[in-house]
């Protein structure tokens, strides 16, 4: 199934200021899900190196240049890519407003 969502000119292609994740998401339809949208714009700032564009980009890309470090097999990257943007789906879905703080707030008890 990914590799025939990943296949054709159109799909590979940067265009004007978007990147390949953007014509792939134009492509599918996909510009409806706020999540996706959330996830477009980390991947143009990490893959135009526009690192303004989301305080996420520069961690994207450093993440899968580590990657590609980690190993050279290709398939072990995209396994470990999957995790990676499954993650970030996740959080683009109901985490987005979450901030970091510790101790996590508690619910008062009952």
């Amino acid at each position: 199934m990914h590799a025939k969502l990943t296949t054709g000119a159109k799909a590979n292609s940067d265009v004007g200021d978007g990147c390949r994740f953007d014509t792939f998401v134009s492509r599918y339809g996909l510009e409806r899900d706020p999540a996706i949208m959330t996830i477009a714009a980390i991947v143009r700032g990490a893959d135009t190196d526009r690192h303004d564009l989301t305080p996420q980009s520069a961690g994207l890309l450093a993440i899968s240049m580590g990657l590609r470090d980690v190993t050279p097999d290709d398939h072990e990257v995209l396994k470990h890519g999957f995790v990676i943007y499954d993650a970030l789906y996740a959080w683009a879905s109901g985490r987005r407003a979450e901030t970091h703080s510790w101790p996590p707030a508690t619910k008062p008890a009952a």
